[in-house]
């Protein structure tokens, strides 16, 4: 786990993704913790239509799957990245303003569950590209578990935050700040080498020496996965 956090703190890019991934995580799970109480105190909803408003982040999902393969080719990993975040994490910030359970108001949630899922769907793929680009294939591992752990580490800290923050400042108000809040992380982005990125992705560092000297020693080993068709990725 050091080697892996020195490697990653070392490149300007993997230091952007994990500081961008914690920034969401910490800021998603205080949102959360707010918005699940938010939708059946404040807007009076049943659990039937609270779990409609968030399974609509599903197709949006999807849809931004099926376009993360065209769109950092065509505008650039960088561009991609941002917009994406921002439109997708900015879509909550409309939902303080909602009131009442009625069919505008629903339909306004699901809007926001799939735009949210829409650009998080694109930024998931586009940023693990940009991971997998940069780190050497020794360190792949390493790099994941590091951003994954500084990331996931921080959620229960925000789901305190947002307990607390909703306690003492009531549900509207909360909900408003904690999505304020999601807006760190495309300004990360934004203020990041991942910004700049282009249509190429850019190229791996150099592994640790100790790492590059145990991988020149290991005996050449097949693919678990590698059959007579496959091709190497």
């Amino acid at each position: 786990m050091r080697e892996g956090l020195r490697f990653v703190a070392a490149d300007s890019a993997l230091r952007s993704v994990c500081l961008a991934s914690a920034a969401f995580q910490f800021s998603f799970a205080a949102m959360m913790t707010v918005y699940l109480l938010f939708l059946p105190r404040e807007l009076h909803l049943s659990g039937t239509v609270v779990g409609l408003a968030l399974a609509a982040a599903g197709p949006g999902a999807l849809l931004g799957a099926l376009l993360a393969a065209r769109l950092p080719s065509r505008f650039g990993h960088g561009v991609v990245l941002v917009c994406a975040a921002a439109i997708g994490d900015g879509a909550f910030l409309c939902v303080p303003a909602l009131r009442g359970s009625s069919a505008a108001t629903v339909l306004a949630l699901l809007v926001v569950s799939f735009v949210f899922g829409f650009g998080g769907q694109l930024v998931n793929v586009t940023v693990m590209a940009v991971r997998q680009a940069a780190t050497p294939h020794p360190m792949q591992g390493r790099a994941a578990a590091t951003i994954s752990f500084v990331g996931m580490g921080l959620t229960p800290l925000g789901s305190l935050l947002g307990g607390f923050l909703a306690q003492e400042w009531g549900l509207r108000t909360s909900l408003l700040v904690t999505a304020a809040g999601m807006m760190l992380s495309p300004v990360v982005m934004a203020l990041s080498p991942l910004a700049r990125l282009g249509r190429e992705l850019p190229a791996p560092h150099d592994a640790p020496p100790a790492t590059a000297h145990a991988e020149a020693h290991e005996p050449p080993r097949r693919d678990a996965d590698a059959g007579p068709g496959a091709t190497s990725g």
